[in-house]
């Protein structure tokens, strides 16, 4: 059991100390990550201006999150593919070294129970209840909260559906889960998506708290991944493929919840605040409404 303390601290760390380095070394603030930003900025503003605000929330979503899937479908063949190279190994050494009996098993199955659909389901219904309040105090759209949460959960799911025909591989034990796990998916994006809602509604957040906010995320990653692991619900790649699956999903959310939430931007509002949220600060033409 030794074995499996080491490897779960040393993650829980490298993952933190990762994390942080990313959030302080901000890639995206760097003249490269700022030409991509204003890229897809202004590849936005032309949708929004053909569409409108909401219809084009929508195109947003639906095109990033179809990329999602077809950048993580690549992985998923290659998965089945080396399957008796990789995961078997890997699958043969966790029996070798892990124990399923005792205090460690009990705290494994307490906390891999964070990612199961019931759990998600539960934290979604109550951030749609507290963010649609604050949203309709502040006049952003009540129900935008809860239109997102909902794309949150349908979109992974689904999402976690079509990726699984392709491996269409046996799983690790009798009645686990298939690739991408779907426990590391769910968290990722549930918990995710809730945090940035958090940043949209307090945009004056400051920064030291936003890179711990996304270094939880990845730890409470990491943890759901090890606890399906150690308690041989997946493969090792299936862990894999949920985080990639569910990180780039969390994006194509953010993107869509950035230009939903920036249609609800009170008239008066200081361009710093929407600026601070993360929301893009688009331009209509002269003299029309912002729609």
């Amino acid at each position: 059991m030794t074995t499996a303390y080491v490897v779960f601290v040393a993650g829980v760390l490298l993952t933190a100390a990762v994390s942080v380095a990313v959030g302080v070394w901000a890639p995206w603030r760097r003249d490269g990550g700022r030409r991509l930003t204003r890229g897809f900025v202004a590849a936005y503003d032309d949708v929004r201006r053909d569409l409108g605000t909401h219809w084009s929330a929508l195109v947003v979503l639906l095109a990033t999150a179809a990329a999602a899937i077809i950048v993580t479908w690549p992985f998923g063949r290659l998965a089945r593919r080396t399957q008796p190279h990789f995961d078997v190994p890997f699958y043969k050494w966790t029996l070798r070294h892990l124990d399923r009996t005792g205090g460690w098993h009990r705290a494994n199955e307490f906390l891999t129970g964070m990612g199961n659909r019931p759990q998600i389901k539960l934290i979604l219904f109550v951030a749609a209840i507290v963010f649609g309040a604050l949203w309709a105090w502040r006049r952003i759209g009540w129900w935008k909260p809860a239109l997102v949460l909902f794309a949150t959960f349908v979109f992974e799911k689904y999402g976690q559906s079509i990726l699984k025909l392709e491996a269409d591989r046996g799983t690790a034990n009798a009645g686990a889960g298939s690739f991408p796990s779907g426990g590391c998916a769910r968290l990722i994006t549930a918990y995710g998506i809730v945090f940035f809602l958090a940043l949209v509604t307090w945009p004056s957040i400051a920064r030291r708290w936003r890179i711990a906010g996304w270094t939880t995320l990845a730890v409470l990653a990491f943890v759901e991944g090890y606890t399906r692991l150690f308690l041989f619900k997946h493969w090792l790649t299936d862990v894999l493929g949920g985080w990639l699956f569910g990180a780039l999903m969390l994006l194509a959310l953010i993107a869509a919840t950035r230009c939903l939430a920036g249609a609800g931007r009170r008239s008066g509002e200081p361009a710093a605040t929407a600026s601070a949220s993360g929301i893009p600060r688009t331009r209509t033409a002269a003299g029309q409404p912002d729609r």
